[in-house]
């Protein structure tokens, strides 16, 4: 049975809105919006990790955070919990290339599963890259995540390449 959320905690970061959705309990999604696109008022039990997400998401634009520590619960398949796992552990400041993420016969599905990271900067998805001599892309660039790349100081060629 999917995941029921019944709060959210709308943050207002140096690159824009971040919505973060959850249950008393856990966090499961966080994603970036538009002004227009904000829905004040959905969800507005009690959770426990509301405030200190507030703070933590604080303390990394202000540079005194490098990672999080927050009750998080992505859903997704076992495989995605396996990728997003692997970007969590992803050093501040460092990419990784894809075909790192679960071999090269797995790249596809490893783009896939960066593609559907329900936890836009908390899972730092930011920080995977694609190899600049393939010239694969599955998106466009993102200017959020070349911005967080600035910010986490990774900033040569190679890292601002990212899908």
């Amino acid at each position: 049975m999917p995941e029921m959320i019944t709060t959210q905690q709308i943050v207002d970061t140096p690159l824009g809105w971040l919505v973060l959705q959850g249950d008393r309990e856990h966090l499961f999604r966080s994603n970036w919006v538009d002004e227009q696109d904000l829905t004040v008022g959905h969800g507005t039990q009690p959770a426990h990790w509301k405030i200190l997400a507030a703070q933590q998401i604080g303390e990394y634009f202000n540079g005194k955070r490098s990672s999080f520590s927050l009750p998080i619960k992505p859903i997704g398949t076992n495989f995605q919990q396996l990728i997003w796992d692997k970007i969590l552990h992803i050093p501040f400041g460092n990419t990784l290339d894809v075909k790192e993420l679960a071999g090269i016969d797995q790249v596809t599905a490893s783009m896939i599963a960066v593609a559907a990271n329900p936890m836009a900067l908390i899972i730092p998805c930011h920080r995977i890259a694609l190899d600049a001599s393939d010239g694969q892309s599955i998106a466009s660039s993102n200017k959020i995540k070349d911005k967080l790349l600035l910010h986490e100081g990774a900033n040569h060629a190679q890292q601002l390449r990212l899908f």
